[in-house]
């Protein structure tokens, strides 16, 4: 090997942009401590943020969800109010792309759930949702609103189907259901035109919306 091509390749290792990163915990001043009796049952969000707030689904009846403000650090008590709003376990939950106030809940109870709540942060309990969606026949597992449609709401369901929702009108735009098992993951792409879903049985569906079918499919190796 020549010095100029040994030279080249100590180049090229050394050009990594993360390689002198790292990171640093937050001083405690600025944790989130004694949230109790989170749930973390892996088939789902555990926790998700936006600019404001972040959300963490706790174990219990109603299917409590915390809803905390990401400017107020320390103890979130035991307490601390929720959105209630099912009657099974929320496994997903996702906060809308452009309204900061508001969030949808999948849950064990097959529905899912568009919540509004004051901007300030929740002051008591919300037991009722703004809407109510109903149509998956089994427990919904992802809740995924599309990132450039103001009211488009995508949800996957161990009924093995995948829905996308209008949540202004509350009706389903479109059901995909050739999905060969459970499903396990589920995200839109950068401008919402495409949304790929995973499944237990090892396999990727890319789905157009629009045209209310599979556009392609591949297994994972």
């Amino acid at each position: 090997m020549t010095e100029s091509s040994t030279s080249s390749k100590d180049t090229t290792q050394r050009s990594g942009k993360y390689r002198h990163l790292y990171g640093e915990n937050a001083r405690p001043e600025f944790w989130f401590e004694e949230i109790k009796n989170p749930l973390a049952s892996g088939e789902g969000t555990f926790i998700k943020a936006n600019g404001k707030f972040f959300a963490v689904a706790k174990e219990g009846g109603g299917g409590p969800v915390y809803v905390q403000r990401l400017d107020r650090p320390g103890r979130v008590f035991v307490n601390a109010p929720t959105i209630s709003v099912h009657k099974g376990l929320v496994f997903d939950f996702d906060f809308h792309p452009f309204i900061d106030n508001m969030i949808a809940t999948g849950s064990e109870d097959t529905h899912v759930c568009i919540c509004k709540f004051p901007n300030g942060g929740l002051k008591e309990n919300i037991t009722e949702p703004t809407v109510r969606l109903i149509g998956h026949g089994k427990k919904v597992a992802l809740v995924e609103f599309n990132p450039s449609a103001n009211s488009i709401l995508a949800t996957g369901s161990f009924d093995r189907t995948v829905r996308v929702w209008n949540i202004e009108t509350g009706t389903n735009v479109c059901t995909y259901d050739g999905l060969g098992d459970n499903i396990y993951s589920m995200n839109w792409n950068a401008d919402g035109s495409l949304l790929a879903a995973t499944a237990k049985d090892k396999k990727i569906t890319n789905i157009r919306p629009k045209k209310t079918h599979c556009s392609s499919s591949c297994r994972i190796f």
